[in-house]
């Protein structure tokens, strides 16, 4: 398994690497991400890589079986990998309106 090399070391390591192939096939079935062959990647371009991170409590105790593949954005460049960046907000004014017509309509 890749990922977290003490997590391969625990004796319940299957569980972690089911919980790893759950998240791999989880991200394959929602088209989140795709495998891309490095020969197809044009020459000045990099592939954003990535790791499974374990989870854990503050203390390294294993909360519970989950594995979550997180990408090493910081290794992104401006201009060169993205152009713009956006993040979705909600006015706090138009969840309200949201909720009285909800409200409203039953």
């Amino acid at each position: 398994m890749t990922g977290d090399p003490e997590a391969s070391a625990f004796p319940e390591r299957e569980y972690w690497i089911a919980g790893a192939q759950k998240e791999l096939r989880s991200l394959k079935d929602l088209q989140v991400s795709a495998l891309v062959p490095r020969s197809s990647v044009s020459r000045g371009k990099t592939v954003l890589k990535g790791k499974l991170v374990c989870k854990r409590d503050e203390s390294g105790n294993i909360i519970r079986y989950k594995v979550r593949h997180v990408a090493k954005g910081y290794a992104q460049q401006p201009g060169t990998d993205f152009t713009k960046t956006t993040a979705p907000t909600a006015h706090l004014e138009s969840f309200r309106s949201i909720l009285h017509l909800a409200a409203t309509l039953g």
